[in-house]
């Protein structure tokens, strides 16, 4: 709430009341980024048994949706709101689990319509990834 310039209320779907330290009332206005579900299905080849562990398939799970996840202050890791989820970033969390490789890597928004390309994302939505919708195979 500091942040605003003088005089701006803000706008947005959420109001909170905000009392300075005069005691004066104002009503601060803010919108928070509409969340959108991201799947990713991965179809892998196991390359090196000895280093493919047996909960490989759950570890790249976590590693993208660690990865993924914006922390704020952070401005290496992440989409941020209103940032588009580039494919090709999501290689880093895969590649940290051994033994595999790629052979095909697609993105949905809604779950059914997948392509080899990047997930466009609006100014004022945030992409949103959950084990869930992360499915990968094994050839």
């Amino acid at each position: 709430f500091y942040r605003l310039p003088t005089g701006q209320i803000g706008h947005g779907s959420t109001t909170v009341n905000f009392v300075d330290r005069q005691n004066i009332l104002y009503p601060i206005s803010f919108s928070r980024p509409v969340k959108i579900s991201v799947y990713v299905r991965i179809a892998l080849q196991i390359y090196d048994s000895a280093d493919w562990p047996s909960d490989g398939v759950e570890l790249i799970k976590e590693a993208i949706i660690e990865y993924a996840r914006y922390n704020m202050g952070d401005d290496e890791v992440g989409f941020p709101p209103g940032t588009d989820v580039i494919r090709t970033r999501l290689y880093t969390p895969i590649n940290s689990v051994d033994g595999h490789s790629v052979l095909s890597l697609e993105l949905s928004k809604n779950g059914t319509t997948y392509a080899e390309e990047d997930i466009a994302i609006a100014w004022n939505e945030l992409a949103v990834f959950s084990a869930d919708n992360i499915a990968i195979s094994i050839a």
